[in-house]
């Protein structure tokens, strides 16, 4: 299987795949993956590095950039896999932190790729997406996602929402996890959390 990893705001390909070669090979239960790390669609400025689409916090805003870039992402993700010489119906995982596993999640539900696992770090998916979403086939996806108790900025709530719809779509298996004590900003104890024993969500 081939993990697509989707970085967080202000980060890029080189910095997310050095996190996660930090975190070792065995993250996510796969011994000898196939991670295949992509950058942003814009420049961001502040940073210098890249993003998917602007900083908003209005959940409008988040849909419609999500709204937008999920297609583009699918192209571009279908464009590497030819240029690799990969069949396009090869299973695919896909990764993402904050903006990142955002899109993760709208990929897996939209099912236009074949995307049989799923993991989102700090990551939701807002309301008015998942209103005029149109997901994909339904059943074969494992799907985890992890917040932590001291992220102010992707509380509990909208990632139990997000874990609800899903399993409302009968999309496969969806797991929300807690972890401990990490803030917001990606690092490899955030792997080493999903590798390990991660707290189950509570109803």
């Amino acid at each position: 299987m081939i993990w697509i990893c989707l970085h967080g705001w202000g980060s890029s390909a080189q910095l997310f795949q050095a996190e996660w070669e930090a975190a070792g090979s065995g993250a996510l239960g796969d011994d000898a993956p196939t991670r295949l790390f992509l950058d942003g669609l814009e420049a961001e400025p502040v940073s210098g590095n890249r993003r998917w689409f602007p900083f908003t916090g209005r959940h409008d805003r988040l849909a419609a950039a999500l709204r937008d870039c999920g297609p583009r992402l699918e192209a571009l993700v279908a464009h590497r896999l030819e240029q690799a010489g990969i069949a396009p119906q090869t299973p695919l995982g896909i990764l993402g932190h904050s903006q990142g596993g955002m899109l993760a999640l709208a990929l897996a539900a939209r099912q236009r790729l074949n995307i049989v696992r799923a993991a989102a770090f700090a990551a939701f998916l807002p309301a008015p997406y998942m209103e005029r979403a149109e997901p994909g086939r339904r059943g074969g996806v494992r799907v985890a996602l992890y917040s932590s108790t001291l992220d102010p900025y992707v509380t509990r709530a909208p990632v139990h929402a997000t874990a609800e719809w899903l399993r409302s779509l009968d999309i496969g298996s969806v797991d929300h996890h807690i972890v401990a004590g990490l803030p917001h900003a990606f690092s490899p104890a955030w792997i080493q959390a999903a590798t390990g024993e991660p707290t189950p969500c509570p109803l």
